[in-house]
């Protein structure tokens, strides 16, 4: 789902910083955007320039500190409470004053 996000993000004209485990891991959320924006192309609803674009605004990584500058961050972690509290933790260790963070969740109550 992250790379959803990261993707409608940046077609909205956004800068979308895509965080995961790796560089490996992370690099593949940001060629899954790739993917749909290849798509909107042959469609003929997107130029090639405007999709390079857009998948320009996508940085993939690992690095928790490229959150320094964010002014929203949406969590978008697999449902286990132990991994959102974990990656919650290395957010708020560089998320800036007054930045807003958001989790999404579809099945842990949000006043868990």
């Amino acid at each position: 789902m992250g790379a959803g996000i990261a993707y409608v993000t940046a077609r909205a004209g956004m800068g979308v910083v895509l965080i995961d485990r790796d560089q490996e891991t992370a690099e593949k959320g940001k060629l899954h955007c790739a993917g749909l924006l290849e798509k909107e192309v042959a469609r003929g609803r997107m130029s090639e320039e405007a999709a390079v674009g857009i998948l320009e605004r996508i940085v993939a990584t690992p690095d928790y500190g490229a959150l320094a500058e964010a002014d929203l961050v949406i969590e978008a972690v697999f449902e286990d409470r132990k991994v959102k509290a974990e990656v919650t933790e290395k957010v708020k260790a560089h998320l800036p004053e007054g930045a807003i963070f958001a989790s999404n969740t579809s099945t842990l109550p949000i006043t868990s």
